[in-house]
């Protein structure tokens, strides 16, 4: 949008009589259009890379295009090691979803693993949304673990637009939670 945009503002020199108003986690870059090329291309490399990795999570099988760019434009990427602990038990503040990149968690109930989850899968929605017991957390399994989070306002955004609803509901259903 905003290359589109630059150009149609540079090349045709015409002035918008209409307010452009960012919506959830925009970027927004003020600069000379020969330097906003270098970052659009910078920001496309990234954004691809994303979205290859973003290709192999089931979730996200279904996903139309623009909505795998926009979710690869605000996913933050996170590295653990074997043990270290990504959901801590106790917490009442487990805001986030993860996509798992590369490696394996598992989720732990006083000290006695419950489930796996490898490349490919997600996790988290069972905290986010309140339903999981404060005694359970999930441990990095794996010598390296890479994931990619998202915010639980833009989860919850994403159940809202009904995105994500079935593959959610029947996960949770598949792991004998009751969904609330």
């Amino acid at each position: 949008f905003g290359k589109v945009y630059g150009e149609k503002l540079i090349t045709n020199d015409i002035e918008f009589d209409t307010d452009v108003v960012a919506i959830y986690n925009s970027i927004v870059i003020e600069c000379e259009w020969e330097e906003m090329k270098k970052k659009i291309t910078s920001f496309n490399l990234t954004i691809i890379k994303k979205m290859k990795k973003l290709s192999y999570i089931e979730m996200l099988f279904e996903a139309s295009e623009s909505k795998l760019i926009e979710l690869a434009s605000i996913i933050k990427k996170e590295k653990y090691v074997k043990n270290d602990i990504i959901i801590n038990k106790g917490s009442d503040n487990q805001d986030k979803f993860y996509f798992i990149v590369k490696g394996e968690v598992k989720l732990k109930n006083n000290n006695k693993t419950i489930r796996h989850y490898s490349k490919g899968n997600c996790f988290g929605e069972l905290f986010v949304l309140k339903v999981q017991d404060v005694n359970d957390e999930i441990i990095a399994s794996s010598d390296k673990v890479t994931l990619y989070s998202i915010d639980k306002k833009y989860f919850t955004s994403l159940i809202t637009e009904n995105i994500f609803n079935d593959f959610i509901k029947h996960k949770m259903c598949d792991e004998d939670k009751e969904i609330r």
